[in-house]
């Protein structure tokens, strides 16, 4: 008995070496393919924030194009609404170079994403595309290597609302491995891809002088209204309803573009009424010119987040400062003055009498109404500086109230009045004659009710029983602050 189990001890000796030597090659081999994976992970890690930086140079040059600040003017350029995409990418496919200097949009947009890559990277990034599409349709392809998987492709669109260029960077790179390449022949290679998408400074309305948001048609509560006896001009900008549009009375709407001194129309502003269904005019009498056009898309507007007004302002004398109102201001004679600032106003803001100046201002209204009577002599403009500038009046959203505003032979109105879900009425009770192409500057003699705005509410009324001038000047009202949207 002893002697069986002691041969039977002896017959497992040295089964532990065989299973040590497996347990060294698995631990041999996961340890490889951590390593390697390891390697993997980080050059493709690596090359996507490659990718990333080569799209982001890119895009952020085409943002500079589209919206690049005129030191003299101190405004901004404002290309949205008038911008064309190249006709052609200026790229020489015998040198596979673009001409030294060239100032062709999409030279300019790959050469800052390739100096992107160039700073992480050695082996260059190729040019491999450009494709377009215009408002008419026509769309251009030109293709070097739009399938590759290594090199960059920029896609512009004129076309739509909002125009934009997309730089799309794509990036291949080989893999060194410890182990994978005993099992894999030849190398590993990982491919990243980055586009950035330009959201260009635009104007919130998209370039239209009147815009009603309001997707229904109700009396006095939807669409947009004009009536009266008089004439009403609405120089440089679109006249848009997402739902209806009315006329009732002896009106006259006149959509105008604007002039310069050679005839020519400014930019490519038009005087266009437009509105999404056509049988949505409701007309009582009055003459549109042009006429009303139908089919176009409703559009579609985020209210920004409002400022915060972090202190109180205050009242010195007859000035205003800027800063918090908690009850309203209320002036109803003598003279005053709003300092340049942000009013942020619970309340009412009602001006009906007086003379009333604020240059640089804007009313934050935050619950109210703001109602400026034709007994009043204002004149109000909008801040010149980011984050706020171009907006003189603003309802907070969820704030339903009414702006309404007459103007008068020495009123003067410039910015936006954006009222996102309340309701907007305009007039005038001037007996002037209306102004003619040039339009009118505040040192002019302006002779009709002068809004030098961008009416943008739910509902939207203007009643002219005099001559009223609304002129819409992109550089003078708010827009929206380009941005660059990086997507994987």
């Amino acid at each position: 008995m002893k002697f069986r189990l002691h041969k039977a001890q002896k017959s497992e000796n040295g089964q532990i070496i065989v299973l040590l030597a497996i347990s060294l090659v698995v631990v041999i081999v996961v340890g490889a393919l951590a390593v390697d994976g390891g390697m993997i992970y980080s050059e493709r890690r690596f090359s996507q924030n490659t990718a990333d930086a080569a799209s982001l140079a890119g895009g952020g040059e085409v943002l500079h194009y589209m919206e690049e600040y005129d030191p003299v003017s101190k405004t901004y350029k404002v290309v949205n609404k008038t911008f064309v995409c190249p006709s052609s990418s200026d790229y020489d496919a015998d040198s596979k170079k673009f001409p030294e200097g060239s100032t062709n949009l999409i030279a300019k947009a790959y050469n800052e994403a390739k100096e992107a890559y160039d700073i992480n990277k050695v082996d260059g990034l190729p040019f491999l595309g450009y494709i377009a599409t215009f408002e008419d349709e026509t769309v251009i392809t030109e293709d070097y290597g739009l399938n590759e998987n290594h090199g960059v492709i920029i896609e512009c669109n004129s076309k739509d609302t909002i125009k934009h260029v997309d730089v799309t960077a794509r990036v291949t790179s080989q893999v060194s491995t410890a182990f994978a390449h005993l099992i894999f022949p030849g190398p590993l290679a990982t491919t990243n891809e980055a586009t950035t998408k330009t959201d260009p400074r635009r104007n919130i309305g998209y370039g239209n002088g009147i815009v009603s948001l309001s997707d229904d048609c109700q009396n006095n509560t939807d669409g947009m209204e004009f009536t009266g006896t008089g004439d009403i001009t609405v120089f440089g900008g679109g006249i848009h309803s997402n739902s209806c549009l009315t006329g009732s009375g002896n009106v006259t709407v006149v959509g105008m573009p604007i002039f310069d001194e050679f005839g020519n129309i400014i930019d490519g502003l038009d005087g266009s009424i437009i509105l999404n269904d056509e049988s949505a005019v409701v007309n009582g009498g009055a003459i549109f010119d042009p006429s009303p056009i139908g089919g176009i898309d409703p559009l579609e507007i985020d209210a920004p987040e409002g400022p915060k007004c972090t202190s109180n302002g205050s009242i010195t004398g007859t000035t205003y400062s800027p800063g918090k109102y908690p009850s309203g201001i209320k002036i109803t004679n003598g003279t005053w003055f709003f300092e340049d600032g942000i009013y942020c106003v619970n309340g009412d803001l009602e001006i009906s009498g007086g003379t009333v100046e604020g240059y640089g201002v804007m009313f934050y209204m935050i619950d109210g109404d703001v109602r400026i009577t034709g007994n009043a002599s204002v004149q109000l403009t909008a801040p010149v500086v980011d984050p706020w500038a171009g907006m003189l009046i603003y309802l907070a959203p969820g704030n339903d109230g009414l702006v309404y505003l007459v103007g008068t032979n020495d009123s003067y109105f410039s910015g936006t009045v954006f009222a996102p879900d309340g309701n907007i009425e305009a007039g005038g009770t001037s007996e002037g004659v209306t102004l003619d192409e040039e339009g009118c500057e505040l040192s002019d003699d302006c002779f009709a009710a002068t809004f030098n705005v961008q009416f943008i509410g739910w509902y939207v009324k203007v009643v002219g029983t005099s001559e009223i001038d609304i002129t819409y000047d992109e550089t003078s009202n708010f827009y929206v602050v380009g941005k660059l949207d990086l997507q994987h």
